[in-house]
């Protein structure tokens, strides 16, 4: 077979139409479901256009997208008329089903109505027989047919005055009833059969197939059979057996008369039943029966006993063994069912004392063990003997006989059904209780349901194990610079810490200590979220606390969070001034630093400023790390400038590392030369033998204060530095390592500081993981192991514990909140109508996308689902942005690109000077000689710009030079201050808002004098206008996390899939 050639939707299109202009298809087939056409291509094709609006082709294609064949059969049908007629017929068929199926609700047809009759053959079969009628009744011949003709609304004579018609004529809610019921048993008729009914001697009922019939009677079995019976229960019918007619009324519930004779001769008990003489069993289980011309139902114990009395006979023995035993079991048993005559000899002999049961319950090497006595009269027996107990001698009945003990087998059977169910088993003639959990539940509720069945006896050290009731109070104090933390209860600590923590944890109402004791820890259910925060910082803190410890000993940072979280849950806690001192230490120091920041730079500082580099100073004190995670434009630089000089005039000099993206790095040098030359900086840049001599240079120099670098230098030179003592290591734009397993992080957190301190404006872009990653390297272990944080803060349920968590050592400040006089931001969306070759492109784009999204998603693999939707949005967006990104063959133009040369126009016109962000740097392309055709002047940088040249030409634009500065998102979007435009344009949109802010605040930040326009594009009634509002949607979270600004997104769940592409 020839090999097709591979389609894309515009080229199946195309090609289609081209078939369809040569007149090469031609209908040969049609029928009320689908028309057949033949296209003539080579090979030649046939092409089936179905009335449900699916299409198939011999090519191997379903659906339209990628099939030329399809394409030109479609044409073909729509333009003859024939596909609009089949659809046209459907619907008008459908229309008629629908009328027809609404019609049994609507009040006003016929009433018609359906007797049942029930026939009992000699060989204990029963059919089941149908008529229906309106006064008279008509025997229903064929009962398949009739539920045939019901379902599908088909008329039905049943003789030649009467003729069922479903589209005239109504049942009642009862009679549907039962028709619903049939139906589930009896296959309807295949369309157009004449499939008459099984004969009487068919093969057995099988699931699945057609019950077999005599007659107009149905034969009933099995599953089948129940099913009419439980019917019948409440609806008159005819009885028919042999001769006789039995109207009935319903089944009603009976319980039989049965007589049980019993007698002793030797060893042997015989039993003769008398009451089930005249019995017949309707269904094999003897649930329903026919006796005295009525059909009844039998409960469950006598409908046993009735069958197997049917089916082998009315007497039955017992030989040999203990007659004492049988006889407590059986006639218990046969009371249940019937009256029990036992013989006058065997009357004789019977003892019927009561019985009176006593347990006692003991401890023995940390087990429960218990002792049962049967007490029948002055008789002892126990059910489990002791050792060196005996039997005690055979009783004696009153006539000086041999006595036969009638023992409770009921209340006996119950008593050891209990100790089975609470756990117990036999050991060496005891009957212990050995599991903890067993025990617990034993002790709780167990004693209380033994009461009911014997009189309990409990000993001392039984008592002793009961749980009770256990109320502690947290208390925190400082030794050796640590945190302590014990559990007290009466002023002492409690042994055994660990376990008591992870059973509060696990949220478990008690937890059983070495001793045996059980403690009841239901009033500390509310600490639950606590525990696991200190068994997780044990962890990382203490690992080598014993089970049995009564303190554990924490990082003296976790003070803060511990306190405000052990009181947010409502704990009392008990704190020395030391640890609320500890608690409250980053407040307080910061305030002292301003006597440490060099006075020309403090002059420079604003007031929100010199509280940042306060924070990083008492982080400082208290060697710990921290995110300075103020929104873009606010100065994390200088303030990181100021906390290092602060640092070197209190403490005297030590060398700190910046690290930052290699397109930032000279803009630092120019920061340090700018605001405080009395720090000796040296850049570490160029090739590996240059950098080699450099680090040795720079580590033997004790007048260098800061090692200036980049990421990917640290990577490569991570080995030479690692084993340097650093005051302060700071990361700049540390979204860089929010990848935890990338090799960038790992050498980050390889660095030997003092203090570690992150910067970032968006320490969330997509998820929680990412804010962990960050943690991770400035405070290593304090939001511990990666998995357990995700399982407890990968969503937004808990944002607010996580922000209390990390509040001490996050600090984030919003323009709008310490910049009062900082010009106004609006921002607006401008939609552009694509054109009408964009459209085309577009649309045939999405629906081949979103076939794949489907398949995805129909797969059950959201992680698949979303890699599809990552390739089928880039795909997306290109067209959306311009076909030219995607189809390089393109020659047309887009409608979004004449928007924005339109507004950049207008903007020029107005003395605006302005930024162009894109995602794409094609798209930057185009535009900038699509903007020189116009005369418009622009500068340009992406990802290929050297960095040297980033703040040369930050500078040129800020001096005035160009109209438009363009520039790639990705490589512009951070680290540049262009306070020289005041109109910033987002040419494509994405959906997380933080990468958006950023670039919008190289121009809205501190030193900008105008109000600042932002203007995002967007493609009309396409998928950017359903990615702007899940950005919408998912920006609110950041707030609740990051005290205020970015959100945290996670990953796509499965319903924004749908909302973006059905």
């Amino acid at each position: 077979m020839p090999q097709e050639a591979n389609h894309t939707p515009i080229n199946s299109s195309r090609e289609g139409e081209d078939i369809f202009r040569r007149g090469s298809v031609t209908l040969t087939g049609q029928d009320r479901q689908a028309l057949t056409l033949r296209v003539g291509t080579t090979p030649e094709q046939t092409v089936t256009l179905r009335a449900d609006g699916t299409a198939a082709c011999t090519c191997g294609a379903q659906g339209v997208a990628g099939c030329p064949h399809i394409v030109a059969a479609t044409l073909k049908a729509e333009e003859d008329g024939t596909l609009r007629g089949l659809r046209k017929e459907q619907e008008q068929a459908l229309g008629q089903d629908m009328l027809l199926a609404l019609s049994r609700a609507i009040p006003g047809g016929e009433s018609v109505r359906i007797t049942v009759t029930l026939r009992l053959l000699d060989d204990g079969r029963a059919g089941l027989g149908l008529q229906i009628g309106q006064e008279r009744m008509y025997a229903v011949r064929d009962i398949a047919e009739l539920l045939t003709c019901y379902t599908r609304g088909q008329t039905l004579e049943l003789s030649p005055k009467f003729t069922y018609r479903p589209a005239g004529m109504r049942f009642s809610k009862d009679d549907e009833a039962l028709l619903a019921m049939l139906m589930s048993h009896v296959p309807l008729r295949e369309e157009g059969s004449d499939e008459k009914p099984e004969p009487e001697n068919s093969a057995p009922e099988t699931p699945g197939a057609r019950p077999a019939s005599d007659g107009r009677f149905l034969m009933l079995s099995g599953a089948f059979l129940q099913s009419v019976m439980r019917f019948l229960e409440n609806r008159s019918f005819l009885l028919i057996t042999g001769n006789q007619r039995l109207p009935q009324q319903g089944v009603r519930t009976v319980e039989l008369s049965l007589c049980f004779s019993v007698s002793l001769e030797g060893d042997a008990i015989f039993v003769r039943a008398d009451g089930a003489e005249d019995l017949k069993l309707i269904t094999p289980d003897g649930r329903y029966v026919f006796l005295d011309g009525k059909v009844a139902r039998l409960h469950g114990a006598q409908a046993r006993v009735c069958r197997l009395l049917a089916a082998r006979g009315r007497a039955f023995r017992f030989d040999g063994g203990d007659a004492e035993e049988t006889l407590s079991t059986l006639l218990p048993a046969l009371a249940t069912v019937g009256t029990v005559l036992p013989s006058a000899g065997l009357n004789r002999r019977l003892l019927n004392d009561p019985l009176k049961a006593r347990v006692y319950v003991d401890m023995a090497d940390g087990d429960v063990e218990a002792r049962v006595e049967l007490h029948y009269g002055d008789k002892v027996l126990f059910l489990f003997r002791p050792e060196g107990t005996e039997n005690e001698k055979p009783a004696v009945a009153p006539d000086g006989q041999s006595g036969l003990l009638l023992r409770d087998g009921r209340a006996e059977t119950e008593l050891l059904d209990f100790f089975s169910d609470a756990g117990f088993v036999v050991r060496e003639g005891r009957i212990v209780l050995h599991r903890a959990r067993e025990i617990l539940s034993f002790c709780t509720q167990g004693v209380t349901e033994l009461g009911k069945l014997a009189e309990v006896y409990v000993s001392e050290s039984f008592r002793r194990i009961r749980p009770r009731r256990f109320n502690a109070r947290a208390a925190f104090r400082m030794r050796g610079g640590r945190l302590v933390f014990t559990l007290l209860e009466e002023s002492e600590p409690i042994n055994e810490l660990l376990p008591v923590l992870q059973a509060v944890k696990e949220r478990q109402q008690y937890v059983r200590l070495k001793t045996g004791e059980f403690l009841d820890l239901r009033d500390m259910a509310a600490l639950a979220p606590v525990a696991q925060e200190l068994l997780d910082a044990a962890g990382l803190d203490d690992p080598h606390a014993e089970p049995d410890a009564r303190e554990l000993s924490f990082g003296a940072y976790r003070a803060a969070y511990m306190l405000s979280m052990l009181r947010m849950a409502g704990g009392e806690v008990e704190a020395t001034e030391e640890v609320e001192h500890a608690s409250r230490a980053l407040t307080e120091r910061a305030e002292e630093a301003e006597d440490f920041i060099p006075a020309r730079l403090l002059r420079k500082l604003a007031p929100y400023q010199k509280r940042g580099t306060g924070w990083i100073l008492s982080l400082y004190e208290a060697r710990m790390g921290g995110i300075l995670a103020d929104e873009m434009g606010l100065g994390k630089t200088v303030q990181v400038i100021a906390a290092l000089s602060a640092a070197k005039k209190k403490n005297g000099a030590m060398k700190n590392i910046v690290v930052t993206p290699t397109s930032l790095v000279y803009h630092w040098l120019a920061e340090f030369k700018r605001f405080d030359d009395g720090l000796t900086v040296r850049l570490i840049t160029g090739v590996r033998e240059e950098r080699v001599r450099q680090i040795e240079e720079v580590l033997k120099d004790p007048g260098v204060d800061v090692v200036l670098t980049s990421y990917p230098l640290l990577r490569r030179d991570i080995a030479l530095l690692r084993d340097t003592p650093f005051r302060f290591a700071i990361l700049d734009e540390a979204q860089f390592v929010k990848n935890s397993q990338s090799i960038g992080a790992a050498a980050a957190k390889e660095l030997n500081a003092q203090v570690r301190i992150a910067l970032t404006g968006t320490p969330m872009e997509n998820h929680t993981g990412e804010l962990w990653s960050i943690f991770d390297f400035v405070l290593p272990g304090y939001l511990g192991t990666q998995a357990a944080f995700l399982r407890r803060y990968g969503g937004s349920e808990r944002a607010e514990e996580l922000r209390e968590r990390i509040r001490p050592f996050l600090m984030r400040r919003l323009k709008k909140e310490v910049l009062a006089d900082l010009p106004a931001k609006r921002e607006q969306s401008l939609y552009a109508a694509m054109t009408p070759e964009q459209e085309l492109v577009y649309n045939q784009l999405l629906q081949t996308l979103r076939q794949h999204v489907g398949e995805a998603l129909a797969s059950g693999s959201l992680p698949r689902a979303r890699m599809q939707v990552l390739s089928v949005l880039l795909k997306l967006r290109q067209v959306c942005c311009h076909p030219k990104l995607f189809l390089p063959d393109y020659e047309g133009t887009s409608g979004k690109l004449e928007l924005l040369v339109q507004t950049v126009q207008q903007a020029v016109a107005g003395q605006r000077r302005m930024l162009v962000f894109s995602q794409f740097v094609g798209m930057l392309q185009i535009i900038r000689k699509r903007l020189s055709r116009e005369g418009v002047k622009t500068l340009y940088l992406d990802g290929s710009t050297k960095p040297e040249l980033r703040q040369e030409l930050c500078d040129r634009f800020n001096g005035g030079e160009g109209q438009v500065f363009l520039i790639s998102l990705k490589a512009g979007g951070t680290g540049l201050n262009l306070t020289g435009a005041d109109l910033v344009i987002h040419y494509d949109p994405w959906w997380n808002p933080a990468v958006e802010d950023q670039a919008t605040d190289r121009a809205h930040r501190i030193g900008q004098t105008r109000d600042v326009d932002v203007l995002r594009l967007i493609a009309q009634g396409t998928i950017e206008e359903k990615v702007t509002d899940l950005s919408k949607r998912k920006r609110a979270v950041f707030d609740r996390v990051v005290l205020a600004g970015e959100a945290a997104l996670d990953s796509l769940t499965e319903e924004d899939i749908r909302n973006l592409f059905f």
